[in-house]
């Protein structure tokens, strides 16, 4: 039995689209996650925020949200 590399089984371009499409689809769901926040927080107590911190590391109370509408915008760039 003769043992075909991976890449040429699918070709170079189908195995990059679909690294690609499994890269964005990764990146979308950690930004959801970002934008929503725990969805289970009633269950599991636990509330949180992704905050801007100033040159200090301080927290500055501004709430950071809408990352996945920089996401759209970089995908249409591509």
């Amino acid at each position: 039995m003769k043992v075909v590399p991976f890449p040429k089984t699918i070709g170079k371009e189908k195995l990059t689209d679909f690294l690609m499409s499994f890269s964005k689809g990764t990146v979308s769901s950690f930004i959801e996650l970002f934008d929503e926040g725990n969805e289970n927080a009633n269950e599991d107590k636990v509330k949180w925020v992704l905050l801007k911190t100033d040159e200090n590391g301080e927290h500055t109370e501004q709430i950071i949200q809408g990352l996945y509408e920089d996401f759209l915008e970089f995908e249409e760039e591509e």
